[in-house]
C-alpha cells in the first residue's frame, strides 16, 4: 500500500480551493449582496457573447465572482482569482519565478480587456486576486503598491520587476497593479512604525500636512449601493493645535475623480497618541509630531482607507 504522504499535499490543494470556494459561494445567499454567479475552474461561459474569440489567462483562474451580472458588458464587478496552498513549504516565499506564470496571465487578460473595453470601466469593474497560504516576498509586494502609486513612485529596479514578472509595458503597469490583490494572510502595510516619546496633546500636531492614501490590498467587499469599493485622496491637512482641523482634498474612485473638496472637523488627542474626531468617521494615531496616520471607519463602508499624514 503507498503512504498517504505522498498524495496529502494534493489532496489538502484540493481540499483548500473547494472549501475557500464554498465560502464565497454563500455570498450568494446574501440578500444584500449584488453577487450574481460564482465561476469554478475558468472564467463563466456567458462572459462574452457567442463566438467570441477567448481572453487570455482562462486557464490561469480558479474561481471567477461576478456582480450584476455574468456578461462582461452588463456586470457591475468582476473578480478574477488564482488560488495557490502548499502543506510543506508554508513558511517559503513566493519567489517571482513562481509568481511569474501567473501575473503575466493576469498581465495578458488586462490587455485584452483593456482592448475591448474603456479603460475607466476596467478599472472601475474588474479585480485579479492571487489567494495562497504562503507569504508573497516583501519585494514584490512593495513594487506592487508603489506601482498602484503610478511609475513615479517606483524605483527603476521595481518597474524592471514589474514588467518582467507581467509582460505588460511600463504605459500599462500602473493601471493593472491597482487591480491586483495578493491575498497572502499577511497584512499588505504590515511595518511596525516607532513612535515619538508621548504623552501626546493636540498642540502635538500642529500646522499641515500632506496627504496621501496607502493603498492596501486586502479582500474588497461589495459595499452598499451608492458607495464607492475605494477612494484614494491626496490633499493638504490642517490641524490648529488646539480642537480643530481642516482639509482640501482630490479623491479619485473607480470611474470618478473630484477636486478642490473641503473638509472640516473637530479632534481630541489621548496621551497614548490616539485621535478621534467629532464625526467619529476617522481615528488617527500620531506617529510623531510630523506624522500620522489617519483610518476611515464610516459605518457603511465595508473597505476603509489608510491615509499617510506627513509635515
Amino acid at each position: 500500500m503507498s503512504s498517504p504522504h505522498f498524495v496529502r499535499a494534493s489532496r489538502d490543494g484540493d481540499q483548500f480551493h473547494y472549501l475557500w470556494a464554498v465560502r464565497r459561494c454563500l455570498g450568494l445567499l446574501k440578500p444584500d449582496r449584488a453577487l450574481v454567479a460564482i465561476s469554478i475552474e475558468g472564467p463563466s461561459p456567458n462572459e462574452l457573447p457567442s463566438g467570441s474569440a477567448p481572453l487570455a489567462g482562462e486557464c490561469t483562474i480558479d474561481v471567477a465572482e461576478y456582480d450584476g451580472s455574468e456578461a462582461l458588458e452588463r456586470a457591475n464587478a468582476v473578480r478574477y482569482l488564482q488560488l495557490k496552498h502548499s502543506t510543506y513549504r508554508t513558511d517559503k516565499v513566493w519567489t517571482k519565478s513562481e509568481l511569474k506564470p501567473t501575473l503575466a496571465a493576469f498581465g495578458g487578460r488586462f490587455q485584452d480587456l483593456v482592448r475591448r473595453f474603456v479603460a475607466d470601466e476596467v478599472h472601475r469593474k474588474f479585480e485579479f486576486w492571487f489567494v495562497t497560504n504562503r507569504p508573497v516576498s516583501q519585494t514584490i509586494r512593495d513594487a506592487v503598491i508603489h506601482g498602484a502609486m503610478g511609475l513615479s513612485s517606483c524605483s527603476s529596479d521595481e518597474t524592471g520587476l514589474l514588467v518582467e514578472l507581467t509582460g505588460l509595458d511600463e504605459a500599462a503597469i500602473s493601471g493593472f497593479c491597482s487591480l491586483l490583490r495578493l491575498e497572502d494572510g499577511h497584512a499588505a502595510v504590515s511595518r511596525i512604525l516607532p513612535q515619538s516619546a508621548g504623552p501626546f496633546t493636540a498642540a502635538t500636531i500642529k500646522g499641515t500636512f500632506a496627504v496621501s492614501t496607502l493603498p492596501i490590498f486586502a479582500a474588497p467587499v461589495a459595499p452598499p449601493m451608492g458607495i464607492a469599493p475605494w477612494t484614494n485622496e491626496t490633499g493638504m491637512i490642517t490641524f490648529d493645535g488646539t480642537s480643530s482641523f481642516s482639509a482640501t482634498l482630490d479623491a479619485a474612485q473607480p470611474g470618478v475623480a473630484q477636486g478642490g473638496l473641503a473638509a472640516a472637523d473637530s479632534y481630541a488627542v489621548a496621551s497614548n497618541g490616539r485621535v478621534t474626531t467629532g464625526s467619529g468617521n476617522q481615528v488617527l494615531y500620531i506617529v510623531s509630531p510630523t506624522r500620522v496616520l489617519l483610518l476611515q471607519i464610516q459605518a457603511n463602508n465595508p473597505n476603509p482607507t489608510i491615509q499617510d499624514l506627513r509635515q
